[in-house]
């Protein structure tokens, strides 16, 4: 929660770990956290991980066809809802959110925490996931 993705990244690069490209709404990111954030954050990306890729994305877009892209089954999606105060992990099949009682199948939707539809105003997507796989 509120916590830069830089930092994940940098994280994520000390446990051999590395970020192959990432989707972006940047607009939207803009309209939430100002462009002298977002433009430091993704100059960091660009230090940290110089060779992903960027994908731009339209966060309005509908969860199942944003969710279909995030399907490579040996990666690792870490995907910012609520605005930025939350992130949650993603597989092609499964969900990994903190606030949800463990697990849960993938409900193409990035905001069903235990399979309740009334959840999903907790996960709304914001416009940025990073996919991420294990350094070979």
């Amino acid at each position: 929660p509120f916590t830069p993705p830089s930092s994940i990244l940098n994280v994520l690069k000390d446990n051999g770990y590395h970020m192959v490209q990432y989707y972006i709404d940047e607009p939207a990111l803009t309209g939430l956290f100002g462009d002298d954030f977002l433009a430091d954050e993704l100059a960091i990306f660009s230090q940290i991980f110089p060779q992903a890729q960027r994908i731009d994305i339209d966060a309005t877009t509908s969860p199942k066809t944003l969710r279909s892209r995030f399907s490579n089954a040996e990666r690792y999606y870490i995907v910012v809802v609520n605005d930025g105060r939350h992130w949650i992990g993603v597989t092609p099949t499964t969900v990994y959110d903190s606030l949800a009682k463990a697990p849960v199948s993938d409900t193409i939707n990035f905001g069903k925490l235990n399979g309740d539809p009334d959840e999903s105003r907790y996960n709304s997507f914001t416009g940025l996931v990073m996919e991420i796989q294990k350094k070979e």
